[in-house]
């Protein structure tokens, strides 16, 4: 039960934190510069933080090496899969070819690094936090690459590399 618990408080905490800053930029007690700042600090600093100072807390043996490559492995397949469901559901869907690179897209590529990473080193501590992460670079290796490629795909091709 203290798994349950956990994942409220998060919740609750978050959406509080979430309220406030409504609240603040609404108010423009927050200007949108410092907004914008925070939001940079959070992500660039803190969310770092948080994975390096819980990986280095680690003792990497075969087992957790065994785990994480196994772990790589399915998050590949499930992305692949997903991104397979999304091409599908445009198909079906009969949707323009924007509309389908963006649905595909959205169907196999969460953000979810911000609220997902405290709350699962809450849950399952930092090989947990590790297998996230891990899971997260599957993610973003088919993000940069086939999520960029897929999205420049529905652009107007040119003629010249002048123009």
């Amino acid at each position: 039960m203290q798994g349950f618990e956990t994942i409220i408080n998060s919740i609750i905490t978050l959406g509080l934190a979430m309220l406030v800053g409504f609240i603040s930029v609404k108010t423009k007690y927050i200007s949108k510069e410092q907004n914008n700042g925070m939001s940079k600090i959070v992500v660039r600093v803190t969310l770092p933080m948080l994975v390096i100072t819980s990986l280095t807390s680690l003792d990497f043996d075969r087992e957790k090496l065994i785990n994480s490559i196994n772990v790589l492995l399915v998050s590949i397949v499930v992305i692949a899969f997903l991104y397979s469901v999304g091409v599908v559901m445009a198909r079906l869907g009969r949707m323009e070819k924007s509309k389908a690179v963006m649905h595909r897209c959205m169907t196999c590529f969460g953000n979810v690094v911000f609220m997902a990473f405290p709350l699962i080193q809450a849950l399952y501590g930092a090989e947990g936090l590790l297998y996230a992460v891990i899971f997260e670079l599957a993610n973003d290796m088919f993000l940069w690459t086939v999520g960029v490629y897929s999205m420049n795909s529905t652009h107007e091709k040119k003629t010249s590399l002048l123009e």
